[in-house]
């Protein structure tokens, strides 16, 4: 499945759990409703149970665990043959506004599997990567503040001259667990989405020689963007064997593989879960890929006004407008 939180373009609508099927957008909670209702249910009782099963925050929809997959497949499998007739059921895509997957995700870990980033960016900085790379995947924290989806335009972050993407995916965790084991991680993964976390290497740069890791650089609204969709594992197939393109105004700035990291999912959930429970919902992002940030290469750097489009195999395309300067 193609899992969204969506926002149909009507008075007074509110954030719900869909699927995405091609330019459609599913209801999933709507859609369960109609079919308890069609089973003999009566509607007040089958709206209770429909919410229940199809909450409309995904990280509460991902802590349900196989109730809410196994009611959100039936409900696809249900809409499909009557979609074209299913009004307020299944949305044109032109008629919702995507949020980002997790809009509020109890967690966001941003890690640094790349090597080829890491050493350019080290490069660039006149240093090389520090030996302890190689011991430890280290992540740093993000607030959920910042997070934003896809088509959004994000805010210049003032006073920062020096605006960069970094072309990322991530892993939503969809079950809890703690001191997980390497070749047990994917049966606490949910599915992959992808992100772009935006950053202010000006501001950036003033606050990394401080040994207390990225701040104003990283944490400005909008600064993370994910999206389109979390594709489940089933749908992803090997992680690993992605094709990753990067374009800003439409001119490909970086094609990459996701199979291109240093360190694995497997390792990365492994030492995030020491001592710490990771929970639904969780958002971990992979780092940059090379070639994925301007960084590497000192710039030029984005400009109001450039459309930055990040794709993946399987994932789609998320797409991030740069806003004016104030």
């Amino acid at each position: 499945m193609r899992l969204v939180t969506f926002v149909p373009a009507v008075a007074r609508a509110r954030p719900r759990v869909g699927a995405l099927l091609d330019v459609r957008v599913v209801d999933l909670a709507a859609v369960a409703e109609e079919q308890l209702v069609a089973d003999g249910l009566p509607a007040t009782a089958a709206r209770r149970l429909a919410d229940a099963l199809v909450p409309s925050d995904m990280t509460d929809f991902l802590e349900n665990g196989s109730r809410s997959f196994d009611t959100a497949r039936s409900a696809i499998e249900w809409i499909l043959p009557q979609q074209d007739a299913a009004a307020g059921l299944v949305w044109p895509t032109e008629d919702v506004r995507l949020l980002s997957p997790v809009p509020n995700p109890p967690n966001f870990r941003d890690c640094n599997i790349f090597e080829g980033h890491t050493l350019k960016a080290a490069q660039r900085m006149g240093s090389g990567i520090h030996p302890n790379w190689y011991e430890v995947p280290a992540y740093y924290k993000g607030t959920r503040s910042s997070i934003t989806g896809p088509d959004t335009v994000m805010a210049w972050p003032e006073p920062s001259e020096k605006v960069d993407l970094e072309f990322e995916y991530a892993a939503v965790i969809g079950k809890r667990g703690k001191n997980i084991a390497a070749d047990d991680a994917f049966a606490h993964i949910a599915g992959f989405t992808i992100c772009n976390d935006l950053s202010a290497r000006d501001l950036q740069g003033k606050e990394m020689p401080l040994l207390l890791g990225p701040g104003k650089g990283k944490d400005f609204d909008g600064s993370t963007a994910l999206g389109p969709a979390l594709v489940t594992l089933d749908e992803v197939g090997d992680p690993t064997a992605l094709a990753m393109t990067a374009r800003i105004n439409g001119e490909v700035i970086c094609e990459a593989l996701t199979g291109s990291a240093y360190w694995s999912w497997g390792q990365l959930i492994e030492h995030l879960s020491r001592n710490e429970t990771l929970l639904p919902g969780d958002v971990i992002a992979s780092g940059t890929v090379a070639g994925g940030s301007l960084l590497e290469t000192d710039g030029p750097y984005l400009r109001s006004g450039d459309v930055v489009e990040l794709e993946v195999e399987r994932l789609g395309i998320l797409r991030t407008t740069i806003g004016p300067r104030s």
